[in-house]
């Protein structure tokens, strides 16, 4: 299966479950690289299937991108959106 964001493709074996420390960098990963500047300072812990987004963000348009790209990733099953939308 790929998932796939924007600009950036990540290729996940099938049936490898992966660790909770390599999906959180794996998310937070492709937050910095797919495309929007404004989401690098956004970071994602995954807790039992539950990622937890956090960080700052200039748009709430940033914010729904997030929690999209999160809530498609491998092994979420729910997205905890606690980014906050700060203007200039």
């Amino acid at each position: 299966m790929i998932a796939q964001s924007s600009q950036t493709k990540i290729a996940v074996e099938p049936n490898v479950p992966a660790s909770p420390v390599e999906d959180r960098c794996l998310i937070s990963e492709v937050l910095r690289r797919n495309g929007h500047h404004g989401l690098i300072d956004v970071n994602c812990d995954l807790r039992e299937g539950m990622a937890i987004l956090h960080g700052r963000v200039s748009r709430y348009y940033l914010k729904q991108m997030a929690q999209e790209i999160a809530k498609h990733s491998n092994g979420v099953e729910a997205v905890v959106n606690r980014i906050q939308v700060c203007s200039a």
